[in-house]
C-alpha cells in the first residue's frame, strides 16, 4: 500500500507540467473558439439584416410602382369610357401590353353592381353591390384610389387584389366604378428569395386596416388573414414609416425578424422577414468548420497527451495487472475447487486430495478411512422450511463436522447433503468408528435456525484403504454402498463397507433391471383366485394376482418384486398392465357367454392418488364395454392411510362412477376407525392371519365377529381371505361372513381354468367357446 502511494505521487508529480500546458493550450483554442463563433453569429445576423432591408426597398418600391401603374390605367381607363365607350377602353387596353405584370383584368360596374371585365368576348356579368370595395366607392364624397382585402373574383374566378375608383355623373351620385385586380402572389413571388431570406423567410403587403394583401411564394396561405393588434408592427408604424421588428407570425407560428416600409402616399406596408431558425441554420454551417478544426486539434492534443501519460502510467498499470492477475487466479482457483456454500473442498479437488492421499498411504504402508456422510430427513427441512433454511442448515452441520475432526483431515462437499471425511495415517477401524459415531452424535442434536429448531441425522459409510480398494473411484463407490447400508439400516448410524450386503445390493439392481423390461418382454400373466359364496359355494367373482415368469429367473414370488416395484415407483406401470388386462379379460368372458362376476384388481397408493388414474379405468371400461360393476378396486389398508382425506376424494371419485372398492388386509394397518367410517368403501377383506384357525382360536374369532359387527354398522360386505379348512368355512359361515377366498376352493387359476368352473357352475358346456388368457396388452 505504501509503494503505491508513493508511486502515485511520483506519478501525479512528473505530470503536473504537462497537465498544466494542456489544460492552458486546451483554454486557449476554446476561448478563441468561442470568439469565431460568437462573430460568425454577428456576422450572419448582419448579412441577413442587410439583405433582408434591400429585399424590403426593392418590393416596396416594386408595389409602389405597379400601384401608380394601375391608378394611372383607372384613370386613363374612366376618361376614355366616359368621352368614347366600351370598345374605345378595350382598344386602349390592347394597345397598354400588359402581359407579365401582376394585372389579371381590369372590369366595369354599373352603378347598381352589375361589372363586366374588359375584353371578355362573353361578356359575362356579375353584381358587386355587396362587394366591399363597391360599396366604399358608393359612399366615397370624393375621388380617390381604393384598395380592397384579396377576394375570389366572381368573373375571373381568381384571388385578387381589387383596386378600384368612381366613375362620378354631373349629378356627383356614383355612376359606377372601374376597377383592377392584382393577383397577389404574382406581385410578391418574384422578391421572396430562399437563398437571401432562407427557407422559412417571407415578403408580405399589409394594409393599415391589419389584412394581408399579398404573402411570400412558400406561405401564400396568408393571404386575407388579419395581423394581430398586438403586433410590434403597429408600435413601430407609431413611431416611424420604416424600421424593424422581432415578431412571433400568426400564419406559421415562427419568430421573424421583419423590416418594413409604409408606402408614402397609399395606405400599405411593406414587410420582409427571415426566421431566426433559418438565421440559426446559417449561422451553423459557417460555424461547422471551425467546430470540425477545433475537435482535430483537440484530438490531437489528447493523442498527445494520452501517449506521454501512457507512458508515464506504464510501470503502475504493469505492477497493478500483475497483482490483479494473481487475485484472479486465485479467485478463480477457489471457485473451481471449493463449494460456494460452505467454503468447502468441492468434488473436483476432493479426487486430487484423495488420489495424493493413496498415493501416500501406499507409498508410507499407512491406511486411510473414507467417511461417505449424507444428512437424513434433509429434503423434508428444504421442502418445509425452504431453502435459506436448507442451507443455514448445512453451514450448521458443517461446523459440527469440524468440530469432530482433526486439522489434518479432509471435510468436502460433493453436492446436496452429502459430504465426505478422508482421515489418513488411521491405526485400525476403532479409531474410524469413534470418530462416525461422534459425527452422528453431534449432527443428531437439534440445529437452531432464527426461530427454527431442527433435527437432522446423519447416514455414514465408510471405506478402508487398502481393504477395500487401492483407486479413488473404488473407494468411492465403496462408501457410497456402505453409506446405504447404514440407512437401510435405520439411518442415524454408520456402516462399514461388507461385501455381502455390496452383492445384495448388486443383486437387487440387477432385479430392478429386469423388472423394467419384464412388460416389454410380455413376462407377466394374470391369474384369478375365486371368490365364493359362503352360503352356497357358488363363484361370485375373483381377484386378478399379477405373476411374472421371467425368462432367467423362471417364476419370481410376488413378494420378492411387488415392494421393489413399490419402492422405485415401477407399480405404477405394473398397476396400469394389469388393469388392462383384467378389463380384456372380463370382455373375453362376456364375448364367450359366460356369467357376468366381479373381478377385483389391486391398485397402489402411487396409482389411487394419480389425478388422472379415475379417468383412466372409466376409459378402459367403456373402451371394452364393460359396466363399472364388472371391476372392484381393492386397495390395502396402510396404502389408504397414508394420505386419508385425499384417498376419501379419490375413492368418492370410483365410487361416483359405479366401481366398487374394498380395502385388503383389514385389521393389520393403523387405521383409524373414524377415518374408516369417512371412507366411502363397499366391502373389506378380513385378512388371513385372522381367518387362520378361527374355528378354535378365540382371539382370531373374536377379531373376526368384530370385523363382522362393524361391517354390518357401517353397510359394508365382506370377504374372509386365505380359507384353508371346511371348519374355518362353517366358523365363519356361522358368523354371518358372505365371502369366503382361499384354497378351500382352489389355488390361483388360470383365465382358462376360470372360466371352465364359471361354465361348469352354470350348467353350460361351453368348452369349444371358452377363453384362455388374452393377449397381455400394454
Amino acid at each position: 500500500m505504501v509503494a503505491t502511494s508513493t508511486s502515485a505521487r511520483r506519478f501525479i508529480r512528473d505530470c503536473c507540467p504537462i497537465l498544466l500546458s494542456f489544460g492552458c493550450l486546451a483554454a486557449a483554442i476554446t476561448g478563441l473558439l468561442i470568439w469565431q463563433l460568437r462573430q460568425i453569429d454577428e456576422d450572419v445576423a448582419a448579412q441577413m439584416q442587410q439583405e433582408v432591408t434591400e429585399t424590403c426597398t426593392s418590393f416596396s418600391a416594386a408595389v409602389e410602382n405597379t400601384v401608380i401603374l394601375v391608378d394611372g390605367l383607372l384613370k386613363s381607363i374612366r376618361h376614355v369610357y366616359e368621352t368614347s365607350g366600351t370598345a374605345s377602353v378595350e382598344q386602349f387596353l390592347a394597345e397598354e401590353r400588359l402581359n407579365g405584370t401582376a394585372v389579371v383584368y381590369f372590369a366595369l360596374a354599373s352603378p347598381d353592381g352589375n361589372s363586366f371585365i374588359f375584353g371578355d368576348p362573353g361578356r359575362a356579368t356579375a353584381n358587386l353591390v355587396d362587394r366591399p370595395h363597391f360599396k366604399v366607392q358608393q359612399n366615397a364624397t370624393e375621388d380617390h384610389l381604393f384598395i380592397g382585402i384579396p377576394n375570389v373574383g366572381r368573373l375571373s374566378r381568381k384571388t385578387v387584389i381589387p383596386l378600384t375608383r368612381g366613375l362620378h355623373l354631373p349629378t356627383g351620385r356614383l355612376g359606377g366604378m372601374v376597377m383592377a385586380g392584382i393577383e397577389p402572389s404574382l406581385l410578391s413571388s418574384r422578391f421572396f428569395d430562399a437563398t437571401k431570406l432562407g427557407p422559412s423567410g417571407v415578403v408580405a403587403v399589409i394594409g393599415l386596416d391589419g389584412i394581408i394583401r399579398a404573402h411570400g411564394a412558400a406561405h401564400a396561405e396568408g393571404v386575407g388573414q388579419h395581423i394581430a393588434d398586438d403586433s410590434g408592427l403597429w408600435g413601430e408604424l407609431a413611431r416611424s414609416d420604416h424600421g424593424t421588428y422581432w415578431q412571433k407570425s400568426s400564419v406559421d407560428g415562427r419568430l421573424r425578424r421583419y423590416v418594413y416600409r409604409k408606402l408614402p402616399d397609399y395606405p400599405l406596408v411593406v414587410t420582409a422577414g427571415f426566421a431566426r431558425e433559418d438565421m440559426q441554420d446559417r449561422a451553423r454551417a459557417r460555424r461547422l468548420p471551425y467546430q470540425m478544426a477545433y475537435g482535430l486539434v483537440l484530438t490531437l492534443l489528447l493523442a498527445v497527451f494520452a501517449l506521454v501519460l501512457r507512458q508515464r502510467m506504464a510501470d503502475v498499470a504493469v505492477r497493478h495487472d500483475r497483482e490483479r492477475l494473481a487475485a484472479a487466479l486465485t479467485e478463480i482457483e477457489r471457485h473451481v475447487y471449493h463449494d460456494a456454500l460452505t467454503g468447502l473442498p468441492n468434488r473436483l479437488l476432493l479426487q486430487d486430495r484423495l488420489a495424493q492421499a493413496i498415493e501416500t498411504a501406499r507409498r508410507t504402508g499407512q491406511q486411510l478411512a473414507l467417511m461417505f456422510i449424507d444428512l437424513d430427513d434433509f429434503k423434508v427441512v428444504n421442502d418445509t422450511f425452504g431453502h435459506d433454511a436448507g442451507d443455514e442448515v448445512l453451514k450448521r452441520a458443517v461446523a459440527r463436522l469440524r468440530s469432530c475432526l482433526h486439522r489434518d483431515d479432509t471435510l468436502a462437499r460433493l453436492g446436496g447433503d452429502e459430504f465426505i471425511v478422508i482421515r489418513t495415517g488411521i491405526r485400525g477401524s476403532d479409531e474410524v468408528a469413534a470418530v462416525a459415531g461422534r459425527i452422528v452424535d453431534h449432527l443428531t442434536d437439534e440445529i437452531a435456525t432464527g426461530d427454527r429448531r431442527i433435527r437432522v441425522g446423519a447416514s455414514i459409510g465408510i471405506a478402508l484403504y487398502p481393504g477395500d480398494g487401492e483407486d479413488v473411484t473404488t473407494l468411492m463407490k465403496v462408501a457410497d454402498t456402505a453409506m446405504y447400508q447404514a440407512k437401510s439400516a435405520g439411518r442415524n448410524t454408520f456402516r462399514f463397507f461388507d461385501v455381502r450386503t455390496m452383492e445384495i445390493a448388486t443383486s437387487r439392481m440387477r432385479l430392478e433391471d429386469d423388472l423394467a423390461r419384464a412388460e416389454e418382454r410380455g413376462e407377466f400373466e394374470l391369474l384369478y383366485q375365486p371368490k365364493v359364496s359362503l352360503r352356497d359355494r357358488q363363484t361370485i367373482g375373483a381377484e386378478a394376482l399379477i405373476r411374472w415368469r421371467s425368462r432367467e429367473r423362471g417364476l419370481v414370488p410376488p413378494g420378492s418384486f411387488i415392494p421393489l416395484a413399490e419402492e422405485t415407483g415401477q407399480i405404477a406401470g405394473i398397476g396400469r398392465w394389469v388393469l388392462r388386462t383384467a378389463c380384456r379379460q372380463i370382455a373375453a368372458w362376456r364375448q364367450a357367454g359366460l356369467p357376468c362376476v366381479t373381478l377385483a384388481v389391486n391398485v397402489s397408493a402411487l396409482q389411487l392418488f394419480d389425478d388422472s388414474f379415475v379417468s383412466e379405468v372409466a376409459a378402459l371400461l367403456a373402451e371394452h364395454g364393460l359396466e363399472p360393476s364388472c371391476l372392484e378396486i381393492e386397495l390395502t389398508e396402510s396404502a389408504v392411510m397414508t394420505e386419508p382425506d385425499r384417498a376419501a376424494r379419490q375413492l368418492q371419485r370410483l365410487r361416483d362412477i359405479g366401481i366398487a372398492v374394498a380395502v385388503d388386509d383389514f385389521g393389520t394397518g393403523y387405521s383409524s376407525l373414524s377415518y374408516l367410517k369417512r371412507l366411502p368403501l363397499s366391502s373389506i377383506k378380513i385378512d388371513q392371519s385372522f381367518v387362520r384357525g378361527v374355528d378354535h382360536d378365540a382371539d382370531n374369532a373374536a377379531i373376526v365377529a368384530a370385523v363382522l359387527g362393524l361391517a354390518r354398522t357401517l353397510g359394508l360386505s365382506v370377504v374372509a381371505e386365505g380359507i384353508e379348512s371346511q371348519a374355518e368355512e362353517n366358523h365363519l359361515t356361522a358368523c354371518g361372513c358372505p365371502v369366503g377366498q382361499g384354497r378351500l376352493y382352489g389355488d390361483p387359476e388360470t383365465a382358462g381354468a376360470f372360466a371352465r368352473r364359471l361354465s361348469v357352475e352354470a350348467g353350460r358346456h361351453l368348452a369349444a367357446r371358452i377363453p384362455t388368457a388374452v393377449t397381455p396388452g400394454r
